[in-house]
């Protein structure tokens, strides 16, 4: 599963040097050669060069030999040292320079080595090894059996925590696993307790006049209608007979007036002229005369009245009498109208009312009964036996267990409608993962792998792929359950733990592979794929080859190569 790259054997060298036209033999061979060929020249010279330097030493010697003394023998003694000085100063020379060639060699051999790795790609030769595929996904223990806790009130809305049972505890169905406080509870029961006897109250009084309503509405539409009637019978009476009876009346007592005050006059005129020819005496005379006289003048007053009377009733009292009684009759009308539509209506309206005032004494009923229902929550107990999580679990994850735990301590507030704890039957049922959409073809129901759980890393559960989502739960994310066989007692596993879960996609002993980076891909057409086989001579071969599954930076060779064929590890320049 490793990318081998083999060194070059010697007679590969050998074959790749001449190949690039024996750089290294021609160049850095033969100045060696050089060098060590100019040393043994400067070696072989050394005795002829000193050989000459003592025979001029000799001649020089012999020139000046008619000086005598001692200068001549300091002359002749000196010359030897120096013939034997000069030789050895060209064997150093020599030496030294053939010391100078080898150290040129050495520094010269990697430049070589260098041409001759260029010169041959680095290969690499297929043979069968284990090849194996894996799927690493991220996963959370999950429980199969979760009882969650949620606070379902009828009305009432406001829990604030007395205390609660920690997260972790071990508790049995029916124990008290939350208390609220009650005191605003009970008060707003009594409230309601109170509110529903005076809705009953109410609602009898709304009974009794709606039965006296019922009684009188009749009673009064009749009303109204006579008098309608009576109103109606009142202005034709009058119209027909009452003006004219009236008129008739008036006319008589102006008449009665005036025949009074006629026949006072004629009374008056009488008496006149009789005492004027009786014998009456003069005093009884003037007093009936006087008597007869007022007499004639207080009905001529009353006459004068009558007549007065007479013309203000013609001209304004009839008329007003008149109109009086078309009002009333418009009045009686318009009475009995409004009666005929509000009294029906307004006994309507007060049955609406006594149906209203019931449904309102059954909601006061009902509040009343689901208040006390609610103070039954003020105590929650668990629905199962299990282990005490803080709020809900999602997808094997506990969100908002945080969150819940300050809600939950004293004085805090929790909501209507909200899982405030999960009730979880202990041990993991099943492992939760997210798969990424580029992986879901490997991870497929029946697939199988292992789990390795994060507390414990060398652990290794067998697992198996149970179901997969088919519709994504977030972008390029599939929902997956994975099953697992649980047979190690000494290992605690709890729901909301994480693990990874390793899916096996391939697995075989002696798979052919290749480094990815020796697989190239045709720019005309991606799905094919090729190789350069190295051949011993000539150019390296492009063969097209077939590939199957990837594991790190190898590749599976499913046709194409065989065991023991080379491959390049770089396209050919």
């Amino acid at each position: 599963m490793k990318c081998h790259s083999a060194p070059v054997p010697v007679q590969d060298r050998g074959v790749a040097l001449r190949r690039r036209g024996g750089r290294f033999s021609t160049c850095t061979t033969g100045v060696w050669r050089c060098f060590v060929l100019f040393g043994v020249v400067c070696r072989d010279a050394i005795g002829p060069v000193a050989d000459c330097l003592e025979s001029s030493g000799s001649v020089s010697r012999r020139a000046t030999g008619c000086c005598g003394g001692r200068r001549d023998s300091y002359r002749a003694g000196a010359m030897r040292p120096r013939s034997q000085g000069a030789r050895d100063a060209m064997l150093r020379l020599s030496v030294l320079w053939s010391m100078f060639g080898l150290s040129w060699l050495i520094a010269a051999a990697p430049v070589a080595a260098q041409e001759e790795d260029e010169a041959a790609p680095p290969t690499h030769t297929i043979e069968p090894e284990p090849f194996k595929v894996e799927v690493s996904l991220s996963g959370t223990f999950e429980a199969e059996q979760m009882s969650e806790v949620i606070l379902r009130p009828e009305v009432w809305s406001s829990f604030v925590v007395e205390k609660a049972v920690p997260q972790g505890a071990q508790v049995k169905q029916g124990d008290p696993i939350l208390w609220f406080e009650t005191e605003k509870i009970d008060d707003a029961i009594t409230s309601a307790e109170f509110a529903l006897e005076l809705g009953a109250l109410n609602l009898q009084q709304a009974e009794l006049e709606l039965a006296g309503l019922e009684a009188s509405v009749p009673l009064d539409l009749k009303e109204a209608e006579r008098r309608k009637q009576a109103a109606e019978d009142d202005y034709a009476y009058f119209v027909e007979i009452g003006a004219k009876r009236s008129r008739e009346a008036i006319e008589n007592s102006l008449k009665a007036s005036e025949y009074s005050l006629e026949y006072a006059l004629e009374e008056l005129n009488q008496l006149e002229q009789m005492y004027k020819e009786d014998d009456l005496t003069e005093e009884t005379e003037e007093i009936i005369l006087k008597r007869a006289r007022r007499d004639a003048e207080q009905t001529e007053f009353f006459t004068e009245g009558a007549r007065l009377r007479y013309e203000r009733q013609i001209k304004e009292e009839l008329p007003r009498e008149e109109e009086r009684q078309k009002d009333a009759l418009e009045r009686a009308t318009i009475a009995y109208a409004r009666a005929k539509e509000t009294l029906p209506r307004s006994l309507e309206e007060k049955r609406i009312e006594l149906e209203k005032l019931r449904h309102a004494r059954q909601e006061a009923e009902e509040n009343f009964e689901q208040l006390q229902a609610d103070r039954e929550l003020m105590v929650v107990e668990a629905p199962a036996d299990g282990i005490v999580y803080y709020g809900h679990c999602d997808r094997g994850s506990w969100p908002v267990s945080a969150t819940i735990a300050k809600q939950l301590r004293t004085g805090g507030s929790v909501s209507a409608n909200q899982v405030v704890m999960t009730i979880v039957t202990p041990g993991p049922a099943f492992v939760r993962v997210n798969i990424p959409e580029a992986q879901l073809r490997h991870v497929q129901p029946g697939a199988t792998g292992v789990v390795v759980p994060t507390a414990f890393p060398d652990v290794r559960l067998p697992a198996v792929v149970k179901d997969v989502e088919s519709i994504p739960i977030s972008d390029g994310t599939f929902d997956g359950r994975i099953e697992f066989e649980m047979d190690r007692g000494d290992v605690q596993l709890v729901p909301g733990m994480n693990c990874t879960v390793r899916i096996t996609v391939v697995n075989k002993p002696d798979a052919l592979t290749a480094p990815k980076t020796a697989v190239f891909t045709e720019e005309l057409d991606d799905s094919q794929k090729y190789v350069y086989v190295a051949v011993e001579e000539g150019e390296p071969e492009k063969r097209s080859v077939a590939v199957g599954e990837t594991s790190g930076e190898e590749v599976e060779i499913l046709s194409g190569l065989e065991a023991g064929e080379k491959i390049l590890l770089k396209k050919p320049e």
